[in-house]
């Protein structure tokens, strides 16, 4: 079973993030799709499968009535 999680990049290297459903920021490192250069503050969707992690990339909200 997967699940998306939610969360900000708090440092690059190492690269570490901060899940929303978390109190504080993760110990772990975690890969990430060779398109997506991680900045700190961004807002990433991280796919989980049982134990393991991707950062699929960052999130980006449009405007489509603009």
């Amino acid at each position: 079973m997967y699940k998306k999680l939610i969360g900000t990049v708090t440092s690059v290297k190492p690269f570490r993030i901060k899940f929303d459903i978390d109190d504080k920021v993760s110990d772990r490192t975690y890969p990430c799709l060779e398109s997506y250069s991680p900045t700190s503050g961004d807002r990433v969707a991280v796919l989980q499968l049982d134990n393991s992690y991707l950062v699929l990339g960052k999130e980006v909200y449009y405007d489509w009535n603009n």
